[in-house]
């Protein structure tokens, strides 16, 4: 059903500012620099061997920039949200609307590299909040174009994104969504007696969802 996880999102204020940064970090170049005007956003993309992480902005109006300036109105610049990937979008529509849940239009998008005029095409299922968990997350699947690999990558070049941390105060219906609808293996379910916590880690396309519950009985479970 899902065979990747797509892409990481980062919201930063500062796009150019940000890109500098993250160059310095990962030791490639972005691989791509685009905007999405009808979302009122723009973006810079560094690509990996099992991924690919988005720098995203917010340059004008629609619902990606409210997106993002809420994110970091609230919590900071900072991970946004995790995109899973298939390539049979339409029968994973069908199997999350047989299982009774309520689905919106998908939605197509398209991408032009600033760079050289290239585009990418895609189309995008954004999900309830019974499947994301309170994490903004959604599926998409790739139709035309492509994203430019890194050249080279250096020795001291970060190659690949080994895995992403996400808490929750509810592990069970991570593994009821990740695991049993979403079929990501669960590779690990284990109860770490030095931290008092129980991870869990999801792999896929050789990068691993990292699930930590920190269990809060005050709150109603949000992610």
């Amino acid at each position: 059903m899902i065979k990747t996880l797509d892409h990481l999102i980062v919201a930063v204020n500062n796009l150019e500012e940000a890109e500098q940064n993250y160059q310095k970090i990962f030791g490639i170049n972005p691989s791509w620099r685009g905007h999405h005007k009808e979302w009122g956003t723009s973006n810079s993309l560094f690509s990996f061997q099992n991924t690919y992480l988005e720098l995203l902005a917010a340059t004008g109006e629609g619902m990606g920039a409210q997106l993002v300036k809420n994110k970091i109105k609230n919590d900071g610049e900072g991970l946004m949200g995790i995109v899973l990937g298939t390539d049979d979008l339409e029968a994973v529509r069908n199997k999350l609307i047989a299982l009774g849940y309520s689905l919106p239009s998908q939605s197509n998008g398209e991408g032009i590299n600033t760079n050289n005029n290239s585009k990418r095409s895609w189309v995008n299922q954004f999900l309830p909040i019974e499947l994301t968990r309170g994490l903004f997350s959604f599926i998409i699947q790739h139709k035309e174009g492509h994203l430019p690999e890194a050249m080279k990558f250096s020795d001291n070049a970060v190659k690949k994104l080994d895995h992403v941390v996400i808490k929750t105060n509810d592990a069970d219906s991570f593994i009821e969504i990740y695991n049993k609808i979403f079929r990501i293996r669960l590779a690990l379910d284990k109860f770490i007696e030095t931290w008092k916590r129980r991870i869990l880690f999801f792999k896929l396309n050789k990068t691993i969802i990292e699930v930590i519950e920190e269990k809060d009985e005050s709150e109603t479970p949000a992610r």
